[in-house]
């Protein structure tokens, strides 16, 4: 068969044009009939065969290549630097080979040509078995081989390719050129305006439509349903973030309405929306890339999402530790798009309130092998912090915070470990929050790390005199911290929009430098809760004022979650500790989302384990290791 005619109809095309060879056939009762499409053909047979039946030109075939079909976008992005540009590729199928055309040999799938991606494709049995969630329901899910070629394995991340996969279910290969048509879902428009109109108010103070969510997260779910509508081919990423963004609009309107259709909808959602992440996972370094990096990084987020919709802290730092492993290896040495630092800002924002709440968190293998995968692969030249949350070498703090950052600088200081202001930074225009007061978190949550290597008298970890010379800094930092620039990226730009919610903006400001003040001296000087009242009752009136007007009813509340936390664990008076109790409450029912309730729990075992008297109690440390933060 010549290369003309296996080009004529593409692979994925191929079950279309048979069927209307079918389609021809039965409409037609002639008694002598031919139909030919590319390589594929029908006659009637009348009587005994003939020469001229027997002898079929191709020069009297359609040519359908052109017409009918419009060729895919390859999965680019942006221009890239040049570690990026080998991920190029313009596959159709999401896992063949770019010089795949649909015939000649069957190929098989294309592992990374060098050592160093190694480590990003063998996870040791981690991806496999964070998906392995009993509490899902039994759902007839798309199997894998059906993305697959014929006798071709996939290759699982986590065991590797030499490894005896587990058994799945389904048939074990589908023939080349049939997809499966993935259906459509009959509830999305209305998950969708849901997701649009409420549960985005829950993650940022802005009310207008220029927030990450509203200009990547929403119009992707939104191309991904219209590429559903049409059959179009998707890939695994763009499914990820489309059911996980239906999964959380689903649990949001269950918790609101108390239905328990929409909790079975969330639950089947979320099934596919693990589903494919954990296909997304095995090909995203794979050549050529089968998705974009915005999508594959949107893709992870909304798994951060799902996460803390299920309240699951082990998928949580998964997903947490996936996406930095991505951003470090494929974001990080390339030129980044405004919308590509929107991803990283929202990344990088939720990470460092995560690392808040987590004990001991440098020393599980799931990071110990992300830190290996981006050392052996090259790409730590391009961070410019550590791979771990360890103090930079930084002497006098007051002068470094006012020094000015340069782009690279900037843009790679992924969990800023540097000191210093940056004029492009973007955590104002996403979140209402001034960069310095993240950047001062992370180095309490570097001084927390520090102190807790020398605990255990680990031979790097810091003497004592340099660490409280180093505390007495960031306290210092920290107390002066309304006199730093914070409005940097919207000097000048006095909206009406901006002036409408600038009352919730200085509440937000406000908490965070009082939680910020509570998580230093609680967790690095170790003192007295009774010490940290007058803060504590500082963010309990600012939530009030939140709930008492009219600028915060259900705006920003996962925004506001992470003070309300920090300062509700550490309540001693009753009647402050019920005003918490009724936020979280509050919040819960006007968000539906489970995770504030959740929290409430965390702290209500905190408080029975600490009563209310002046006696020191076990501290918040030893609640740590349960709760996540992840709203982006």
């Amino acid at each position: 068969m010549c290369d003309w005619l296996t080009t004529s109809v593409p692979p994925h095309l191929a079950l279309w044009h048979i069927t209307g060879i079918d389609d021809a056939c039965e409409a037609s009762a002639a008694p002598e009939l031919q139909v030919c499409r590319g390589p594929f053909g029908a006659f009637r047979l009348v009587g005994s065969l003939t020469p001229e039946l027997m002898h079929t030109t191709v020069t009297t075939m359609p040519d359908t290549s052109s017409e009918e079909v419009e060729s895919h976008e390859p999965a680019s992005d942006e221009p890239c630097g040049p570690a990026d540009t080998a991920f190029e590729g313009t596959g159709d199928h999401p896992i063949l080979p770019a010089e795949y055309t649909g015939h000649g040999e069957k190929p098989t799938l294309v592992e990374p040509s060098t050592s160093c991606w190694e480590p990003a494709i063998n996870h040791n049995g981690q991806i496999q078995a964070i998906f392995n969630d009993a509490a899902l329901l039994e759902l007839e899910l798309l199997p894998i081989e059906s993305m697959c070629l014929p006798d071709c394995s996939p290759i699982d991340p986590m065991i590797g390719p030499n490894s005896n996969p587990p058994p799945r279910p389904g048939p074990s290969s589908i023939p080349l050129g049939i997809r499966t048509i993935l259906p459509l879902p009959e509830d999305a428009v209305y998950l969708l305006k849901h997701y649009s109109t409420t549960v985005l108010a829950l993650f940022t103070p802005f009310k207008h439509s220029k927030t990450p969510w509203h200009i990547l997260f929403l119009p992707h779910a939104k191309s991904t349903l219209a590429g559903l509508t049409l059959r179009e081919n998707l890939d695994h990423a763009s499914l990820c973030a489309f059911y996980g963004i239906l999964t959380i609009s689903a649990a949001s309107l269950s918790g609101v309405s108390g239905s328990q259709r929409w909790l079975t909808k969330a639950i089947e959602y979320e099934a596919l929306a693990q589903e494919h992440s954990r296909l997304m996972l095995y090909s995203a370094y794979t050549l050529p890339k089968a998705a974009k990096y915005k999508t594959t990084l949107i893709a992870l987020l909304t798994m951060l999402q799902i996460s803390l919709v299920s309240c699951n802290p082990d998928r949580t730092e998964f997903f947490f530790l996936e996406a930095e492993r991505f951003i470090r290896l494929k974001g990080l040495n390339r030129r980044k798009s405004r919308k590509v630092r929107l991803l990283h800002h929202c990344y990088a924002f939720e990470r460092v309130l995560y690392e808040s709440t987590v004990r001991d968190g440098t020393t599980s293998r799931h990071r110990l092998e992300v830190r290996m995968a981006v050392e052996s692969s090259g790409a730590a030249s391009f961070s410019q912090d550590s791979l771990s949350f360890r103090l930079g070498s930084w002497n006098n703090l007051d002068q470094e915070m006012l020094k000015v950052k340069g782009r690279e600088e900037g843009e790679n200081d992924l969990h800023l470990e540097i000191p210093g202001l940056w004029a492009a930074t973007l955590y104002p225009e996403i979140f209402g929050i001034p960069e310095a007061c993240l950047l001062l978190l992370s180095l309490v949550i570097r001084l927390v790390r520090e102190k807790e290597l020398a605990e255990r008298d680990c031979p790097d970890a810091i003497s004592l005199g340099e660490f409280l010379r180093r505390a007495r800094a960031v306290e210092q930092c920290i107390n002066n911290l309304n006199l730093l620039p914070t409005w940097s990226s919207l000097a000048g730009r006095q909206t009406d929009e901006a002036a409408t919610t600038r009352g919730l903006l200085d509440i937000l400001v406000d908490a965070m430098q009082q939680a910020l003040a509570i998580f230093f001296y609680r967790r690095v000087y170790e003192v007295d809760s009774s010490l940290v009242q007058e803060k504590v009752l500082t963010i309990r009136n600012l939530l009030l004022r939140v709930e008492s007007t009219d600028i915060g009813l259900g705006q920003s509340y996962c925004r506001l979650l992470w003070p309300a936390y920090i300062a509700a664990g550490e309540a001693e008076d009753a009647a402050v500790r019920v005003s918490f109790s009724n936020w979280f409450k509050n919040s819960a029912r006007h968000s539906g989302l489970g995770l504030f309730m959740r929290k409430l729990e965390d702290i209500e075992r905190l408080w029975m384990t600490r009563p209310r008297t002046m006696q020191p109690g076990p501290s918040r440390n030893d609640m740590m290791g349960s709760s996540n933060f992840v709203c982006a």
